[in-house]
């Protein structure tokens, strides 16, 4: 038998618990779980925790933990304060639920969109049945001797959303409460009611329960507090539900009208129309949002008005990364604003990295009965691939992907030389970068100390290793940067922090192009002639190798990037002759290049090379974009130093 050993918690002091696990030697796992004394106590998605590993937990044993938060390679591990896993947050923003038997093995593992956690549950009854889209499938509170006893169930969108309904689908007309509440939180522990979502005397017909809000709810978690219970055909009370659905929009807005939604100012129709509600004056606020979904790079917006009206005279462009704080976009403040019914175009003098924006208006426009609103046909956003700390009209940040040797991006001018500047690739997704390349203008204003930086997010930015520049000199050549080992990410930049003079004296940045190389093979070192393309150029006298190490016990990779999500069904690999090949390796499997997770199987120590074509078949195909090996005991050259050195590596699908 397989254990699961428990870690507990000795540093942390919480006053919430997960229900919905069974304790280590509790009860017995046909009896009901407890619930919490008090019904108006919350319960968090328990305490975050943060593994140092790089895949998910196997199902026998969970990794001690060395401390409270340290690097998890992109998955995020939820406990209840016993020091029982929870729950995992996936990278995808799916969540990974864990249920144990009665001996404390976790017995398994349930993938959904959407976490749900309740008051009480019932064993086989559990609170993640309300997402697994399944009819047949109810979760359920304890039984309660009396109708006016509390429960609750929630749900965890992952990360903030724009919600604008929720729909509850009963157990038929059995144990629907008669008085509950909708609310929502940014936190799980302070909860705020849903305005318009109070009900008392609620009559439950069995039908599907949709309930619209009239101002979009930005929150990552939304519950139904349930204070008067329904009664089930055994004659008890509880609150029960088959699903329980948050619908999620890309617009919210503080108010609207039914007929004239948020979501018409994305649908692309100039004969649709949001609008807040009316307002007895203009000095009254309202706002539209649009969520972008990530972050992203943005240039410019756009607002299409209701022809001359209700368009504000007093508002103010702002963008977020949470959709909680807002930040006022420079230079995009407007008072006394006149609408001539055309489309308005607001362009940023530098980009904007947000994954957020929105219209904040403080004093309205009129409509034709004479009320105050805020209308919009439509509201547009443009993205860029190219983002900067700041441009010139005229010599804008795209210009360096335009592939035109005679348009250049130029940052504002400054006084001295000594000022930070920066522009930055998005490559739309993650991708396994070899080396940019910077076309300067001429030899003017190519900044002296600089630095390359990479990002997965846009937010935090990483130096590149060996990529630091000081003294720098620019003789107006193409100036080429390559990486010692590949750099994934998403998102490169140069970050200057002195800068280069043109012809008039004045100190700027500026660039004619700017290009990322962009590979699909990756790899954790290389050798200058033994890179790691060269596993991939069908020429069985090229290799890759990696530095090389002292001793055999050091850990090396190499990754393939197949373009897109595909079945695989083996790889091979060739070796160098009998060199270098590891002796301890595993294969593994991503979606995203960050988090990678072992391919069943595929895990080999004290492996032999012979020198022949090592294939590797597996069981069931693996659905990934990205493949890897990955060694941690590497073979021996002829000259007695460490290496991990392949000729070809390929996978095919099954």
């Amino acid at each position: 038998m397989h254990w699961r050993w428990r870690k507990k918690i000795s540093t942390l002091v919480v006053s919430t618990v997960l229900l919905s696990l069974i304790p280590f030697g509790g009860v017995n796992a046909s009896s009901p779980l407890l619930s919490l004394d008090s019904p108006y106590q919350s319960v968090t998605p328990s305490i975050f925790q943060t593994l140092n590993h790089s895949t998910s937990p196997s199902a026998d044993v969970i990794p001690n933990q060395s401390s409270n938060s340290v690097d998890t390679g992109g998955y995020s591990y939820f406990y209840d304060n016993s020091g029982w896993l929870s729950y995992s947050l996936l990278p995808s923003g799916d969540f990974l639920n864990y249920q144990y038997d009665f001996n404390g093995n976790i017995s398994r593992k349930i993938k959904t969109s959407y976490r749900a956690f309740a008051s009480s549950n019932i064993a086989g009854w559990e609170a993640y049945k309300v997402t697994d889209n399944n009819p047949s499938t109810v979760w359920s509170s304890v039984p309660r001797s009396g109708e006016l006893n509390s429960e609750w169930i929630a749900l965890d969108l992952g990360s903030t959303k724009f919600i604008g309904s929720v729909s509850l689908t009963p157990r038929g007309t059995l144990s629907f409460p008669k008085d509950f509440k909708l609310q929502s939180s940014n936190d799980a522990v302070t909860w705020t009611d849903i305005p318009g979502q109070s009900y008392s005397g609620y009559t439950n017909d069995g039908s599907v329960h949709a309930f619209s809000f009239g101002s979009s709810v930005i929150a990552r978690y939304v519950r139904v507090l349930a204070t008067r219970l329904g009664m089930d055909d055994t004659g008890n009370y509880y609150f029960q539900l088959t699903d329980f659905n948050a619908s999620i929009s890309n617009v919210a807005a503080s108010s609207n009208i039914a007929g004239w939604e948020a979501y018409k100012v994305t649908d692309n129709n100039p004969n649709t129309v949001w609008s807040s509600v009316p307002r007895s004056g203009e000095l009254n606020s309202e706002w539209i949002a649009l969520d972008l979904g990530s972050t992203k790079f943005i240039g410019s917006v756009s607002l299409i008005p209701r022809g001359t009206l209700s368009f504000p005279k007093d508002f103010k462009l702002q963008s977020s990364n949470d959709a909680v704080t807002w930040t006022d976009i420079p230079g995009q403040s407007y008072s006394g604003y006149t609408n001539d019914g055309s489309v308005h175009a607001f362009s940023f003098g530098s980009s904007v990295v947000a994954r957020y924006v929105r219209v904040y208006a403080t004093r309205l426009g009129m409509d034709d009965t004479g009320n105050y609103y805020f209308q919009l046909t439509d509201f547009n956003a443009s993205i860029s691939n190219v983002a900067a700390s700041s441009n010139i009209a005229g010599w804008e940040a795209y210009k360096v992907t335009d592939n035109n040797p005679n348009t250049v991006w130029s940052s504002v001018p400054r006084s001295g030389e000594l000022n930070s500047e920066w522009i930055a690739l998005d490559l739309g997704s993650t991708k396994f970068i070899g080396s940019v390349s910077l076309i300067p203008r001429g030899t003017l204003s190519f900044p002296k100390d600089f630095k390359l930086q990479s990002s997965n997010d846009a937010v935090t930015w990483t130096d590149i290793p060996g990529q630091s520049y000081s003294g720098y000199t620019n003789d107006g050549s193409v100036h080429a940067f390559s990486f010692g080992s590949s750099v994934v990410a998403r998102y490169v930049r140069v970050y200057a922090t002195r800068l280069g003079m043109d012809d008039t004296g004045g100190y700027y940045f500026q660039l004619a192009d700017f290009n990322a190389s962009i590979s699909n093979v990756a790899a954790s070192s290389n050798i200058a002639g033994w890179e790691a393309y060269k596993v991939t150029d069908n020429n069985p006298n090229t290799v890759w190798s990696s530095v090389p190490r002292s001793g055999e016990l050091n850990s090396e990779w190499i990754a393939l990037d197949l373009g897109s999500t595909k079945f695989i069904g083996s790889v091979s690999l060739i070796p160098r002759g009998t060199l270098s090949f590891p002796k301890d390796f595993k294969l593994q499997s991503s979606n995203d290049a960050v988090t990678w997770t072992d391919i069943p199987g595929q895990s080999y120590s004290g492996y032999t090379n012979d020198g022949s074509v090592h294939a590797f078949s597996f069981g069931s195909s693996v659905i990934a974009r990205y493949v890897r090996v990955l060694a941690t005991r590497l073979g021996m050259d002829d000259t007695g130093g460490y290496y991990f050195q392949l000729v070809e590596f390929q996978a095919s699908s099954k």
